[in-house]
């Protein structure tokens, strides 16, 4: 097969990986700053044997997908494939009512799922937002749920309490009592998602008929995951498997 660059750029992460003929391999991700772009696609690609092509999915706007494109281009000459929200692809049925306005990583990952386990699944997208987007045993896409993620959250709070504007929180977060602010808000943030994965996971998995699995994806599904009662799985490579879907589709 073609070597083929899959790149998947979040609101604040780039993550991507490289697939050739023995398979996915996983790249490091990178923070996403538009002053230092440049340099940080340099560094995290700029060693990489030209790729044969070049998938992209995009949810931080048309500056960043411009700028990635332009250094593509002008470094290897390739052009890109850009993954679009469809209404039905691969099986999959988008649920939304106007089918476009669902994040394309949220489409991939839907594309994506099949490939990692069995349906009916639900995944969770820990990142800056919290997503769940749930799949019935035919494929079809029951919709979702939106919340802040723990950085988000946390980040609300503090920038709208003037006491709390300087606080430094904590690397280490636990599920118990704390007896500071800065930890007490942590622990806080942690448990609200927490609480939110399990009720929808048991809602779900009660109308399911038959086993039920959880994919937790993102940059904080490793600080989540440990707090996890419900069976869960993670596996970070499914959003650029979706984008290889598409990509093969397109």
């Amino acid at each position: 097969m073609k070597t083929l660059l899959l790149v998947d750029v979040g609101n604040s992460r780039i993550k991507w990986a490289v697939e050739d003929d023995q398979g996915l391999h996983l790249g490091k991700p990178f923070d996403l700053a538009l002053e230092s772009l440049h340099e940080a696609l340099q560094a995290a690609w700029g060693d990489l044997t030209p790729p044969e092509a070049v998938a992209l999915s995009n949810v931080a706007g048309a500056i960043v997908e411009s700028l990635i494109i332009a250094w593509i281009r002008s470094t290897w000459q390739r052009e890109v494939f850009i993954a679009k929200t469809l209404a039905e692809a691969e099986g999959i049925i988008n649920g939304y009512r106007e089918p476009q306005t669902l994040g394309v990583d949220r489409w991939l990952g839907l594309l994506g799922l099949q490939s990692v386990t069995s349906l009916p699944a639900m995944i969770v997208d820990c990142g800056t937002a919290i997503t769940i987007d749930i799949l019935d045993p035919l494929g079809r896409h029951q919709g979702g749920y939106i919340a802040p993620g723990l950085q988000t959250m946390a980040a609300a709070l503090t920038a709208n309490t003037h006491a709390l504007k300087s606080l430094l929180l904590p690397a280490i977060v636990r599920s118990s009592p704390e007896r500071e602010t800065a930890g007490g808000i942590a622990a806080g943030c942690l448990l609200a998602a927490v609480g939110l994965i399990e009720r929808v996971y048991h809602q779900e998995s009660q109308r399911a008929d038959g086993p039920f699995s959880m994919i937790l994806i993102g940059g904080d599904a490793d600080r989540i995951a440990p707090h996890l009662k419900a069976p869960f799985r993670i596996d970070q490579t499914l959003i650029l498997r979706g984008l290889k879907e598409a990509w093969l589709r397109g």
